[in-house]
């Protein structure tokens, strides 16, 4: 048998990365970055381990590739949908809302990966400055669409590549704190409408009436 018969025959080739990624983001979500390792990771892809690297250099760039790809392709997407429609034109609490809503989803859906991207962020680790470096990027983009909704609404002067990331903390709060912030004792948790409501009240009006004019 050649070698491209070999190949063609092997289910994995081909779908080694996509293999990895799954099996990662399984990893990852049920036991933590710093526990899983590359063997454990092959292993349920069912691949060699030689394969993570490469196709990713390291745990820490698949972690990256398997975690926090959600986020940013989110980021992403809201960003080209913004910018293929008139800006400056949609009430602005709605607009809120709407890229609220879709952070919550995403955050929500990945909520476990979400802990493990947290847990990253120990600096003997190494991780968190790749995770941090794949982060950056979509949320600049998103400043930088935030610059112009900026300018065209006569929203008050602000630093944009601090508010987004505000925006994206308040969020993530939301979906990995959500029992200790809202415990049954207190009332347990809000509705998620109800917490999107009220991110995007916060975000446009602050604490001031919406009918204040000073």
């Amino acid at each position: 048998m050649t070698t491209n018969s070999r190949r063609a025959a092997s289910p994995a080739w081909g779908h080694g990365r996509n293999l990895l990624m799954r099996a990662a983001r399984d990893l990852f979500a049920a036991e933590g970055y710093e526990s899983v390792t590359t063997r454990q990771i092959a292993e349920l892809a069912g691949v060699s381990e030689q394969m993570i690297f490469r196709h990713f250099g390291s745990k820490a760039k698949l972690f990256e590739a398997a975690a926090v790809a959600p986020f940013v392709e989110h980021l992403d997407d809201y960003v080209k949908v913004w910018s293929e429609r008139a800006s400056g034109v949609r009430d602005p609490v709605q607009e809120a809302s709407d890229l609220y809503r879709g952070l919550y989803d995403v955050f929500a859906e990945n909520r476990a990966l979400l802990t493990a991207l947290v847990s990253t962020q120990d600096p003997q680790s190494g991780s968190g400055e790749a995770v941090s470096a794949a982060l950056a990027p979509a949320l600049d983009r998103f400043a930088e669409l935030l610059d112009v909704e900026q300018q065209q609404r006569g929203f008050r002067d602000f630093d944009t590549r601090i508010v987004v990331r505000l925006v994206a903390g308040l969020v993530m709060s939301q979906t990995i704190f959500a029992d200790l912030l809202y415990p049954s004792a207190a009332g347990g948790r809000p509705s998620v409408d109800a917490l999107i409501h009220e991110m995007a009240m916060l975000t446009i009006h602050g604490a001031w009436p919406a009918d204040r004019d000073d």
